[in-house]
C-alpha cells in the first residue's frame, strides 16, 4: 500500500474477501484515505511496462510473448488488455478516488483480449487514456503518498479485531 501497488489496491475494492466482518468494519471504511498520487504513478508505470513488453522494448515477459496470440491476432492481446485495463483503473482512481471491480469496461477489455481491435487501435486508446491520466494526476487532490501512520493504525485495529473475534486477544 505504501508503494502504491495496484494489486494491493484491488483488495480495498474487492467484494470476495476471506474475513468479511473485519474487512467490512475495519479496512474498507478507510480505503479512501489510503489512496494517493503514488498509486496513480505506479499504475502509469505498470501500464507503460505492459506496453513496452508488447512492443518488445522491455523484454517479452516471464515466458516471452505469447506466440499463439501473435500468430492468431498479430500481437500479444493479453499484454494489450492489461495495458489498457491499468490505464482505465488509473483514470478512475484519479477521477473518482475509487476503483470499480469488476471493471465497467470488461466487455471492451475482453474484446481487446480476443483480438477484436487492431494493435494500432489499442495503442491509440492507450495514448488517449495515458494523456488523460497525466492531466488528472497533475491536477490531483490526492495526497502524494499514503498516510503511513493512518495505514498502521487501520491495520493494527483490523488485526486486533480479528484476533479478538478468534479469542486470541482480549
Amino acid at each position: 500500500m505504501l508503494k502504491g501497488n495496484p494489486a494491493v489496491l484491488h483488495f480495498l475494492y474487492a467484494e470476495n474477501v476471506l474475513d468479511p466482518t473485519v474487512w467490512e468494519t475495519h479496512i474498507r471504511p478507510h480505503r479512501a484515505q489510503l489512496l494517493s498520487q503514488k498509486s496513480a504513478t505506479q499504475y502509469l508505470g505498470f501500464a507503460d511496462s505492459q506496453r513496452m513488453r508488447l512492443t518488445g522494448e522491455r523484454g517479452m515477459g516471464k515466458h516471452g510473448q505469447r506466440l499463439d496470440l501473435i500468430e492468431k491476432y498479430g500481437y500479444d492481446t493479453k499484454f494489450a488488455m492489461h495495458y489498457i485495463r491499468l490505464l482505465y483503473e488509473c483514470r478512475e482512481l484519479l477521477r473518482d478516488h475509487h476503483l470499480t471491480l469488476p471493471r465497467p469496461e470488461r466487455d471492451e477489455l475482453i474484446a481487446i483480449r480476443t483480438g477484436k481491435h487492431t494493435q494500432d487501435e489499442m495503442f491509440a486508446l492507450g495514448r488517449e487514456l495515458k494523456s488523460e491520466c497525466e492531466s488528472l494526476l497533475a491536477a490531483s487532490t490526492l495526497p502524494e503518498v499514503p498516510d503511513k501512520v493512518a495505514l498502521s493504525r487501520i491495520l493494527s485495529d483490523a488485526y486486533l479485531a480479528h484476533w479478538r473475534a478468534k479469542g486470541i486477544a482480549t
